[in-house]
């Protein structure tokens, strides 16, 4: 079900009164010489409010707007999108995600985005609660995408097992075969039908599956179909529980992070609800009499008139920019938050921000905020851009026995490229690019007898160089002319150690700071648009 809404003018006076009635007040949201006027972020809730009024009460709902509960909402701008601003005429697009009954209601979750001359600038997640008791289970549904997943197939018996499932659908001509060791990505998205709250009534889950190969790219190599009718469960996903390993595009620091809020008196972020909802209920649109009618709120079994959700998020995020962002609101990029508390005319409201984790180069602002009693009233996480970045590495010159060792035995990701480049030094030169940074020897001797001497004693003596003479003639050089085809041995030796040597010193030096990279990258802590 599709819903939507066009022709939508964005006005300065429209943006000027929001503001001002949730508190926002933020430079980027007044008019400057160049008569540019930004709009928040939560105005794109405001600009799409006809089109979620649309879907908020379609008949496959069947729900009393009295026994309406707004339970979410969230923003997420699109990538390279400029905000909002005034004078742009805008179009929404929603859809109805899912319609599940619960125990004490039924549940909505809509999704959709905003749309300017054509191209979307916002996404908008919301859901709500219908209270009282539902079983109208035919109209029931969720669509959702799935928990990407990693497997690893271990052993041709997992090759087996995987290729047994029906649903595992082998791409033709990809020349890429599955073998040990082999590593797969699956990223699917499922539609549940449900019989009852423990029935499904008919689920398709498809998606593709890639794999990494040699280059470490991954490559489309499968597809996933999958269609069942009556069933208590899904065998793609539980497949993916036993075998797989969820792919995390976040992450969370270890000592849970902490607060960003700033220390004195003349920065607070204490705000209170307003008396009457009348102001919000206005510029908003909605116009749902629970909010300002206190003979409403009372038919509604509510201890009042309850504030506008939405009032209270806007009100909330506006401290997300102010402390999180360091009053550049456009750094905000995505504001997900739950209401998970009601609150009344008058409330005293205190905002807390911490920030706990990275996602591709972005701070994870963990936000909550609590009433005068305490009570938790709204929770959620926001996204927060940080100023564009460079990364600098040092140059030869900054070694030092050692360097790397303790992320090596900390991270899996710098373990992993520095033993592929240990391994490849023993395999082509017979020496330990490891052994020469943990121990700095003054001198290493590489064998060449056997076979694989043999091949290892080739290999230095292939590596030339160019150099011109004084009339310009250009020579090729051995790089080691010492090594010849009958050398049993060749020694390195340096005074000062090994890791002193150039030869070792540059590629010692590059590994270092790859390995700090991937590191940083798994942690999210690079900017996603970074090369």
């Amino acid at each position: 079900f599709e819903f939507t809404h066009s022709g939508e003018l964005i006005r300065k006076e429209d943006i000027r009164q929001f503001c001002l009635v949730v508190g926002n007040q933020s430079d980027r949201y007044v008019e400057h010489t160049d008569g540019v006027v930004f709009a928040p972020m939560d105005f794109a809730g405001r600009a799409c409010w006809p089109m979620t009024c649309k879907s908020i009460l379609p008949k496959i709902v069947d729900g009393d707007v009295l026994n309406l509960v707004h339970m979410s909402n969230g923003f997420r701008m699109l990538d390279g999108a400029e905000p909002l601003r005034a004078g742009d005429v805008v179009e929404s697009k929603a859809k109805i995600v899912e319609v599940t009954n619960e125990e004490s209601g039924k549940r909505s979750r809509i999704k959709g985005h905003v749309y300017r001359n054509g191209k979307p600038v916002v996404e908008i997640t919301t859901s709500f609660f219908y209270r009282g008791s539902f079983t109208d289970f035919d109209n029931t549904y969720r669509n959702i995408d799935e928990q990407p997943s990693r497997v690893t197939l271990h052993s041709t018996k997992d090759i087996a097992v995987l290729k047994s499932k029906e649903w595992f659908v082998p791409l033709e001509g990809t020349g890429h075969e599955l073998h040990p060791e082999s590593i797969l990505e699956f990223r699917l998205s499922s539609q549940y039908r449900f019989k009852s709250r423990t029935v499904y009534s008919n689920i398709v889950t498809t998606g593709r599956v890639m794999m990494q190969v040699s280059t470490k790219e991954y490559v489309h190599i499968a597809d996933v179909a999958y269609e069942r009718g009556e069933s208590f469960g899904n065998p793609v996903i539980e497949y993916l529980k036993r075998h797989g390993q969820p792919i995390a595009d976040s992450y969370y620091f270890e000592n849970g992070g902490y607060s960003v809020m700033p220390h004195g008196s003349e920065f607070s972020s204490i705000t209170h609800s307003p008396g009457t909802n009348e102001a919000y209920s206005n510029i908003s649109s909605d116009h749902n009499p629970i909010h300002t009618n206190a003979y409403f709120a009372d038919y509604a079994d509510l201890p009042g008139t309850i504030t506008h959700g939405m009032w209270t998020s806007a009100s909330t995020r506006k401290f997300v920019e102010t402390f999180a962002a360091d009053n550049h609101p456009e750094r905000v990029k995505a504001y997900e938050v739950e209401f998970v508390g009601m609150v009344l005319p008058n409330d005293q409201l205190e905002t807390k921000l911490s920030h706990v984790g990275m996602k591709d180069g972005r701070k994870l602002i963990r936000i909550a905020t609590y009433n005068q009693h305490g009570d938790k009233v709204l929770e959620g996480m926001a996204e927060v851009e940080q100023p564009i970045t460079g990364y600098t590495f040092t140059g030869q010159g900054s070694q030092e026995p050692g360097m790397g060792m303790d992320l090596y035995e900390r991270s899996e990701h710098a373990r992993q490229l520095w033993d592929r480049a240990d391994q490849h030094m023993l395999q082509t030169f017979g020496i330990s690019i490891l052994d020469i940074v943990r121990n700095n020897p003054k001198e290493r001797t590489v064998y060449f007898g056997g076979d694989k001497g043999a091949k290892i004693r080739e290999n230095y003596c292939s590596l030339t160089y160019e150099t011109g003479d004084a009339e310009g003639n250009i020579k090729v050089l051995r790089l080691f002319p010492d090594i010849s085809e009958d050398s049993p041995f060749y020694t390195f030796k340096s005074p000062n150690g090994l890791l002193q040597a150039t030869q070792f010193t540059q590629p010692a030096l590059m590994l270092f700071e790859l390995a700090s990279y991937a590191d940083m990258r798994a942690k999210s802590l690079i900017q996603k648009n970074a090369p």
